[in-house]
C-alpha cells in the first residue's frame, strides 16, 4: 500500500479525471469544481478506506476508483457546508459559494455527489461479489448521516446554546459516522470478518470525532495559512463548537458574552474585534485546553480499536495517522 502522501496525489489525480470526463457539464461549473478538487487535495477519508481494504492482506482492483469517489463525496459535503456557513474561503482560496454564488454551489455539490455515488455503484457492481454489496450500502448511506448532522449544526447555531451531548450528537453524524462508514466499507471490500468491520467502524468513528474536535481548536488557534480558512470562522458564523461550549460551561459571564455575540450574527456580520474577544475569552476560560483533552481521549479510543485488528504494516500506518493528528494540534 502507498504511504499517505503518495496515495493523496493518486486520489486527487483520479478525482480530477472523473470530473474532467463529464462532457455535458457546463464549462464554468466544471472548471470551478476542478479548481476546488485541486485546492482540496485529498484527506484521510479515502486513505482510511483503502487501508481498510488491505487489513487482511488482500488487494482489490476497485479500491483506487472507490477511494477517489469517497474523496469527491467528502468534497461535496464541504461545498454544502460552505453554503450553510456563508464561508468565503476554503482550502486557502475562494470557496465555490464565494466564486459562483449559493445556487451554483449547491448544484456543484450535488453534481460531485452524483458522480461519486455513480462511480461507487458501478465499481461495486463490476466486482459482483457479496462483499461489494455491503460496501455499496455503507457508502451510499454516508451522505444521509452528514446532512442530518449539518441540519443539527445549523439548528444549534446562534442564540440556542447546545449541550456538549448535543454537540457530540452533531459531529457523530457529520464526521464520526462518515469516516466510520468509510472504514467499515473498506473492510467489507477486503472481506474482513464482522468483528473486524465493527472495529474498523469504531476506529473511523472515534478518529472522526477527534479530528472534528481538533479542527474546532485549530479554528481558534491557527492562522489561515495553516488551516486554509480564516481564523475564527466558526465564531464569525455563530457556530457553537467544543471550546466555546466548555468555556461557557466554566464561566457564566463568558456564556453571556458569547450568546449575545452569536445572536447578532444573524442580523449582521461580526466585527473582527468582537471575534478576537470571543477567542480570548474562550482561551482564558480554559475552553481550548479542555477541548484538546477531549480530542486526545477520542484519538486514544481510535488507536485502541486497532489492537483488535491484524498487526500489519496497514495498522502501523493507521496508528501513525492517529499520532500525526495528535501531534499536529
Amino acid at each position: 500500500m502507498l504511504d499517505a502522501k503518495r496515495f493523496e496525489k493518486v486520489v486527487t489525480s483520479d478525482s480530477i479525471d472523473f470530473v474532467s470526463r463529464q462532457a455535458a457539464m457546463p464549462r464554468t461549473l466544471r472548471s470551478a469544481l476542478l479548481k476546488t478538487i485541486r485546492a482540496a487535495a485529498s484527506t484521510e477519508y479515502p486513505y482510511i478506506f483503502a487501508a481498510a481494504t488491505e487489513i487482511n492482506g488482500r488487494k482489490c482492483a476497485a479500491t483506487r476508483e472507490i477511494a477517489a469517489a469517497v474523496n469527491l463525496l467528502q468534497i461535496s459535503t464541504f461545498i454544502v457546508d460552505d453554503v450553510l456557513d456563508r464561508a468565503a474561503v476554503r482550502y486557502g482560496c475562494a470557496s465555490l459559494y464565494a466564486a459562483l454564488g449559493e445556487n451554483a454551489a449547491i448544484t456543484g455539490g450535488v453534481v460531485l455527489q452524483q458522480i461519486a455515488l455513480s462511480r461507487i455503484d458501478r465499481s461495486c457492481q463490476k466486482l459482483n461479489i457479496p462483499a461489494s454489496d455491503v460496501t455499496r450500502t455503507l457508502l451510499l448511506g454516508a451522505p444521509l448521516a452528514v446532512y442530518a448532522g449539518q441540519y443539527l449544526d445549523d439548528r444549534y447555531s446562534g442564540v440556542l446554546v447546545p449541550s456538549v451531548r448535543q454537540y457530540l450528537q452533531t459531529i457523530e453524524l457529520t464526521t464520526g459516522a462518515f469516516i466510520g462508514l468509510v472504514a467499515a466499507a473498506g473492510g467489507a471490500l477486503g472481506r474482513c470478518s464482522a468483528t473486524q468491520q465493527e472495529a474498523l467502524y469504531q476506529f473511523g468513528r472515534h478518529y472522526g470525532l477527534a479530528l472534528q474536535m481538533y479542527d474546532d481548536v485549530s479554528d481558534l488557534t491557527d492562522p489561515r495559512s495553516e488551516t486554509g480558512k480564516p481564523r475564527g470562522g466558526d465564531i464569525r458564523t455563530g457556530r457553537w463548537r467544543l471550546p466555546a461550549l466548555f468555556a461557557a460551561r466554566r464561566s457564566p459571564s463568558v456564556r453571556r458574552f458569547l450568546t449575545r455575540a452569536f445572536a447578532r450574527v444573524a442580523a449582521k456580520k461580526m466585527p473582527r474585534a468582537t471575534m478576537l474577544k470571543c477567542i480570548h475569552l474562550i482561551q482564558e476560560a480554559g475552553g481550548i485546553e479542555e477541548a484538546r483533552r477531549m480530542a486526545r481521549l477520542y484519538a486514544d479510543r481510535a488507536e485502541a480499536q486497532l489492537q483488535l485488528l491484524p498487526q500489519t504494516i496497514v495498522t502501523v500506518r493507521l496508528r501513525r495517522l492517529v499520532a500525526d493528528l495528535v501531534i499536529a494540534y
